[in-house]
């Protein structure tokens, strides 16, 4: 065996801050804490957790499970890039055994509570319960000791108003605080950071978990942190990045462009990605250049706008309106509920309503029907989650949902088997392969997965062939960057764009105790898949459950699940073969698989630029930062047919504030569209062709 972790020596050694709470036995609430260096007996997991970040976090979660433990009311760690102060790294991870689903979910939590927490430890562990009393919060200090406080003033007050308070009271500390949502019991409450407006975090209800341990909030008192590392190469990459300045122009807004582009939504719906109206401050992390965090104006408030919140709370909802999916934003924001999962709720009850199964106002189009229904949540009914109405209301062909959460309804293939196959929760840049929505050109991109080959349409995203493949090599590398801490999105657009390949992101990333060499990053990705789905088993999950009924027919189609499992190593049922679990930890699991692979065929007859041409147009939308330099009716005129590549590079000459993302190098940033099929550079346009360009990172 090669194994992909270094040989033990004078290793990193991750520091775990364990806090136990409970009544004594007079009854009164006492909290005690212990900081130690982190060991398992299990020799493979004392290696993966050793690694610390979604790592360290995976590997407490899945002893706790085997020895039957209760899930911890909090569980955070920090990975090795944060400790460092690498740019873009100032993220933990948020982690533990859902309640909405009983599965394990994983995402991260930035606001600079990882910067505080990694000054005392990487990992924060809390166990046990307190009686409950409105506005108790967990303090710790600088030198790692424990200590309750109380707030009443809380108990009445929204998400923002908590955080307001409890950065007046602590003005130096940075935290995490669950809304009355949590309080109630809602299953999908999430946690919030004490920012101004919060960020929220934690599918699956994790905030949930907070709020029935007896606590509002938890708070890491410090100083501000030192200046981040210095890395002038990294750093001059994140700011040329095209994908990162158009993210940071944008937001994740421009996926509404994406979407519109494949034909998820209407052409209408692509107008609106800006939110420029709207827009009230672009906020970044400690030394990054792409202020992506979008603020936005609703009403009197503000509210830190996504893609992932407004989607799910729009159309399928009966509204069309930019504002109107954000004023539903923001009541989910006020209470601390999950919107994915608060949007799929609603389209369940006004299912019912149309149906006539369930008493109340038929919601769908009415604004402030679905406002009350949000604000009203509590632990029964809907409070429970979408899937768990719909088998109480009879509606069970109703929701779409994936190991009991919410899924986000995509045509692209790629992103539809990543959500189904994830064993740590579908959250956006878990489990969405960014290079099949958006990473450029699709010949360049096949040569940063090499020597993992590619059939010639994998990028197609109606076709299946090579989706199995890019799903597997994305989940990798999505679990590898998550132990490090660093921003998935920029580790996105670096090597999207071009600006890095693996063996440079692992030499940056510096994960402790981990070879250098991209296939580490790809191999440890794959062990912790492994592990991810021995969890998943142990916490009851059935047979077959990567397949979910109302998607098993598409993903059973050739090039889809039959090559994922193959390279993860899966039986037909979903579970671990021998021979994949005989080789955690070793290198090999970046290789498994690939030589049984169906071959992918010759390559592509390249179509020849005919001869006879006439003068022509072709009609551009582009939208965000691109449509700034293009305008809003952009245009090539032109001989046509022609090439996508010398169609791009005539725009490039005709609208030089474009050329970077246009043509680069004999390459371009842009994913292109027409009729909803994606386009390589030797793809043929014609006369009256419409062109759908796109610049976004998909996942947000």
């Amino acid at each position: 065996m090669e194994m992909f972790l270094e040989e033990k020596g004078a290793e990193f050694r991750p520091r775990v801050l364990e806090v136990l709470l409970g009544p004594s036995e007079a009854g009164v609430a006492v909290v005690e804490g212990r900081l130690a260096p982190w060991t398992s007996t299990d020799p493979v997991l004392d290696s993966i957790g050793a690694m610390g970040g979604s790592a360290l976090a995976l590997s407490i979660s899945l002893e706790d499970v085997r020895a039957g433990r209760q899930a911890p009311a909090l569980l955070c760690t920090v990975g090795s890039a944060a400790r460092r102060g690498l740019p873009t790294a100032s993220r933990a991870t948020l982690a533990g055994i859902a309640p909405l689903s009983n599965t394990y979910v994983d995402s991260q939590v930035g606001g600079g509570f990882a910067l505080r927490l990694v000054a005392i430890a990487d990992g924060l562990v809390v166990r046990g319960q307190l009686p409950y009393v409105p506005g108790r919060v967990l303090l710790i200090d600088a030198a790692g000791g424990v200590s309750l406080g109380e707030y009443p003033e809380l108990a009445d007050l929204e998400l923002s108003e908590r955080g307001a308070f409890l950065r007046a009271a602590h003005p130096l500390a940075r935290g995490l605080c669950v809304g009355v949502a949590a309080e109630r019991g809602v299953c999908f409450a999430s946690v919030a950071t004490l920012a101004d407006p919060p960020s929220f975090t934690g599918r699956g209800g994790l905030g949930a978990r907070l709020g029935q341990a007896g606590l509002s909030a938890v708070i890491v008192e410090g100083e501000e942190p030192a200046e981040p590392l210095t890395a002038p190469q990294l750093v001059n990459a994140l700011a040329a990045s095209p994908h990162l300045r158009a993210r940071g122009t944008g937001g994740t807004f421009e996926l509404f462009e994406a979407f519109a582009a494949r034909g998820d939504l209407p052409a209408e719906f692509g107008e609106r990605s800006t939110y420029g109206e709207r827009l009230s401050q672009r906020q970044s992390c400690p030394g990054c250049p792409t202020a992506c965090r979008h603020v936005l104006k609703v009403g009197e408030g503000r509210v830190a706008g996504r893609f992932s919140g407004s989607f799910p709370l729009g159309r399928q909802l009966g509204l069309e309106s930019a504002g109107d999916e954000l004023e539903l934003l923001a009541a989910c924001n006020a209470v601390g509920v999950d919107a994915g999962e608060a949007g799929a709720v609603l389209v369940v009850l006004a299912e019912a309503r149309r149906r006539g199964s369930s008493q109340g106002a038929l919601l769908l189009g009415d604004l402030e029907a679905l406002r009350a229904e949000i604000l009203g949540l509590d632990g029964q009914g809907a409070g429970r989650g979408a899937l768990a109405l719909a088998q109480e209301l009879d509606l069970d062909d109703v929701p779409r949902t994936i190991r009991g959460s919410a899924a986000r309804p995509v045509s692209d293939l790629a992103a539809l088997l990543g959500q189904c196959v994830s064993t740590r929760g579908n959250d956006p840049m878990r489990a969405f392969p960014f290079l099949s929505e958006s990473g450029g050109d699709p010949a360049r991109l096949a040569r940063l997965v090499a020597p993992l080959e590619l059939p010639a349409t994998s990028f197609d995203p109606t076709d299946p062939a090579g989706k199995g493949r890019l799903v597997w090599w994305h989940e990798n590398l999505a679990n590898a960057v998550d132990v490090s801490g660093f921003c998935a999105f920029s580790f996105a657009g670096l090597v999207g764009d071009g600006f890095a390949d693996l063996d440079d992101m692992s030499r940056w990333l510096a994960i402790p105790g981990l070879r250098a060499g991209g296939e580490s990053l790809l191999a440890v990705g794959a062990s912790l898949a492994l592990l991810q789905r021995e969890l998943a088993q142990r916490l009851g999950e059935t047979p077959g459950a990567d397949l979910p009924s109302w998607a098993r027919e598409t993903l059973e189609r050739p090039g889809l699940w039959d090559e994922y499992r193959l390279l993860r190593g899966l039986e037909a049922d979903g579970r671990v073969s021998r021979g994949a679990r005989e080789k955690l930890g070793d290198l090999d699991l970046a290789r498994h698989g690939q030589d049984r692979l169906p071959s992918v065929g010759p390559s592509p007859v390249v179509p020849e630029e005919p001869r006879e041409r006439c003068s022509g147009r072709v009609t551009v939308h582009a939208g965000g930062l691109l449509a700034e330099h293009l305008g809003d009716a952009a245009s090539y005129e032109g001989e046509l047919p022609l090439s996508l590549g010398g169609v791009l590079r005539g725009l490039a000459g005709q609208h030089p504030g474009a050329h970077t993302w246009l043509w680069r190098g004999g390459e371009t940033a842009v994913s292109v569209y027409r009729d909803g099929q994606r386009l390589a550079l030797s793809d043929l346009v014609s006369n009256g062709d419409r062109l759908d360009l796109v610049v976004a990172i998909s996942g947000g």
